[in-house]
């Protein structure tokens, strides 16, 4: 648990925990109520770490004389201790003054503007994925603003889709908007693609299928999935731009590559129909298995339809009815029509069969 902990606290700030073996284990035994402190309040947490490395330096380096310092430039002059090397009994003077200033100005470090960003992020991540801490958006949002206000472009993003989905905050489209905005100023590709979605449903904008296209074309020629699998749907309907089955076939081909199972879907609808690619039904039943097995829904059922007729492959009652058992158990009502009807032309042997492969898929999946 505290090797975990303690990865989280260099990802955080890797400049601090940078000790030997032995020191660790020092500071090991000061953790956990460091990490408690952190997850209730991060400044509580910092003076904490102050202390505990301070401590840690000092008896690493308590044979070290003084020596001249490098720069003072973090350290106010009115705060920095006079040179002296007295061994006055009681005073830290034996341990050496200078390391003593060393350690306090390296553990300030991470909290120059760069590292600082990171910081909150993280905590921004963690809070929102419940990572460590008790899930909490209000918090998150609130870690992800102090990092977007310094003008990292993923916090902006993060704190957009924040306002955007109303978590951890009143759902405001407009200052949605803003960050995505602020975000896109710097080219990040996650909010070219969102604006695109807001004017693709007319969130918070007039609806612009034109627009639309041109945001998620910026997010595609960057290589995000899910904006060329969003521009592939906009070829493929022709909203904002020309229907053109061919290039809907390269940005799904491109978006499904990446793994995306929507685009998968769709890629294998395209050559199931021949539609902007050349007619290859056991092509589309390839890239349909590939996002069935990711759990979609329509991609299931579609399977269950080709292995039903001999769509592609060899007719297969078994494997039709284990496919739409699956998009039967997520509620596909079409999915679980067919599969009652198929059983019907199905042996009791074939009927548990499918069974039994259903309940493995689901096992092997969740």
């Amino acid at each position: 648990m505290f090797r975990t902990i303690t990865k989280i606290f260099r990802a955080i700030g890797d400049d601090l925990f940078r000790l030997s073996d032995d020191t660790l284990k020092l500071f090991e035994t000061f953790l956990e109520p460091i990490i408690q402190a952190l997850f209730s309040d991060f400044i509580i947490a910092l003076i904490l770490c102050i202390g505990v490395y301070v401590a840690i330096i000092v008896i690493k380096n308590k044979r070290i004389g003084n020596k001249p310092e490098e720069d003072e430039d973090n350290i106010p002059p009115s705060v920095i201790p006079p040179r002296d090397n007295a061994q006055t009994k009681g005073s830290l003077a034996p341990y050496g003054t200078d390391a003593i200033w060393r350690a306090i100005r390296s553990l300030f470090k991470p909290l120059n503007e760069h590292e600082n960003i990171k910081a909150q992020k993280k905590l921004g991540f963690m809070y929102a994925r419940g990572k460590g801490v008790s899930q909490d958006y209000i918090e998150s949002a609130k870690r992800f603003r102090l990092s977007a206000e310094q003008g990292d472009a993923e916090a902006q993003y993060y704190l957009g889709l924040l306002y955007d989905q109303g978590m951890g905050v009143s759902q405001d489209y407009a200052k949605a908007l803003r960050w995505y905005k602020l975000a896109v100023e710097q080219k990040f590709a996650e909010a070219q693609c969102a604006i695109g979605i807001m004017y693709d449903q007319g969130k918070g904008v007039p609806q612009d299928y034109t627009k639309a296209a041109k945001w998620y074309s910026l997010a595609a020629n960057q290589g995000l999935a899910e904006a060329q699998y969003y521009l592939g749907q906009m070829y493929s309907y022709g909203k904002g731009v020309p229907q053109d089955y061919t290039k809907a076939a390269k940005w799904y081909s491109l978006a499904a590559n990446q793994g995306l199972a929507e685009a998968q879907y769709d890629l294998g609808a395209k050559y199931r129909l021949g539609e902007g690619v050349s007619k290859d039904p056991a092509e589309g039943l390839k890239w349909y298995t590939l996002a069935a097995n990711q759990g979609l829904v329509e991609a299931q059922y579609g399977l269950g339809v080709m292995y039903h007729w001999g769509e592609g492959v060899r007719q297969n009652y078994v494997q039709a009815s284990t496919w739409f058992s699956l998009a039967a158990t997520q509620g596909h009502e079409g999915a679980r029509k067919n599969r009652d009807s198929l059983s019907t032309e199905m042996t009791p042997a074939q009927i548990a069969e499918a069974q039994e492969l259903a309940q493995k898929w689901l096992k092997e999946h969740n």
